[in-house]
């Protein structure tokens, strides 16, 4: 239904990497076929996935993912990178 990932903003990462904070991509088409997460359970954050879920070298997620408001990070996933945004 999604991924579970340590946020890579640089507040995280210089406080300590292993307590950074977790954010979430809940995706619109699940890899398993199934129903996407109801809006009333996950009204943010819906996502498309792209490439391989499996491997993240090809896993690509669209649009960007935005924690700014929380103050950390806004950035892409594209082929299991993670990239800022401008």
């Amino acid at each position: 239904m999604g991924i579970q990932f340590h946020c890579p903003c640089s507040r995280c990462l210089r406080v300590r990497p292993d307590h950074a904070r977790d954010l979430y991509a809940w995706f619109l088409n699940p890899i398993d076929g199934g129903p996407a997460v109801h809006p009333q359970i996950e009204p943010l954050g819906r996502y498309r996935v792209l490439g391989e879920i499996y491997n993240f070298q090809t896993l690509t997620i669209v649009p960007a993912i935005n924690a700014y408001v929380s103050g950390h990070w806004c950035g892409f996933i594209i082929n299991g990178d993670c990239i800022d945004t401008p």
